[in-house]
């Protein structure tokens, strides 16, 4: 190979790694999910997260979603006391999209095919 031919890649991954809302690929689980999160400003509980993902790995999809948005810090978690189905106290998980991850989500679904 030339020099030439080896930058014409180089050059299609820095425009993609630009324009990372053309690049990323979300599975069906994931843009599920996220567009749950995207259209809520509330809180979505993990079982409801994992009847959206129609899955029952929901943090595992949110955390595959952290990673493609760029942080753990791109979806906000957090644990609040519930009575589980023993009557026993326990911490339930529920999530939200950070503002400042907004305009990004909506972004990559809105590349979506």
């Amino acid at each position: 190979m030339t020099q030439k031919e080896n930058a014409q890649p180089r050059n299609a991954e820095l425009s993609a790694t630009n324009n990372s809302a053309k690049c990323t690929t979300l599975s069906p689980r994931e843009t599920r999910t996220l567009t749950a999160l995207a259209y809520t400003q509330d809180w979505i509980s993990r079982e409801a997260l994992d009847q959206i993902a129609r899955a029952s790995n929901g943090p595992a999809v949110v955390q595959a979603l952290r990673h493609k948005l760029g942080g753990h810090d791109a979806i906000e978690m957090q644990r609040v006391p519930v009575i589980d189905a023993d009557g026993k106290a326990a911490r339930a998980g529920r999530y939200r999209l950070s503002d400042t991850h907004r305009a990004q989500a909506a972004a990559i679904l809105g590349a979506r095919p």
